[in-house]
């Protein structure tokens, strides 16, 4: 009894061999469009969250510069009305804000304030200027 062994032919073994190693330009395509796309989500959430990140250096220069004011008031009974009186830079830790005191009250009251400088300004306007008051009040409130 003869063995028998099956054998393709050999047009289509070519075929196969050829096809199996690499992509098509189709395939090719597919990935960019998909990459594209991805990015176009991406990039502007990753500029919305640096953002963000940036404005947060703004509101905890103001916290601190408030128990700063507190501290300043409980040893001379009036708030300080100019920054360099509060032991606390001119500018926030990461140098995105520049800080003040913009506004001198009669009564035991104050005002932080908080300025975007560079970049961060343009890229997030509403939220260029973000106050302190001392009876809490925050604003703009979006931006706490």
């Amino acid at each position: 009894m003869g063995e028998r062994t099956f054998r393709r032919p050999a047009g289509r073994s070519r075929r196969l061999a050829r096809g199996a190693g690499g992509f098509t330009l189709i395939e090719l395509l597919i990935v960019v469009v998909i990459v594209a796309v991805i990015a176009s989500i991406a990039i502007p959430t990753y500029h919305d969250i640096v953002v963000r990140s940036r404005r947060s250096d703004a509101t905890v220069a103001l916290s601190e510069m408030a128990n700063l004011q507190e501290k300043f008031y409980s040893s001379n009974f009036v708030y300080a009305t100019v920054a360099a009186a509060l032991p606390y830079p001119a500018t926030s830790q990461d140098g995105y804000y520049t800080l003040s005191i913009p506004v001198v009250t009669t009564v035991p009251a104050y005002t932080l304030q908080a300025a975007a400088v560079g970049s961060q300004a343009s890229d997030d306007p509403a939220c260029a200027v973000i106050t302190l008051s001392s009876t809490g009040i925050r604003s703009p409130s979006d931006c706490w």
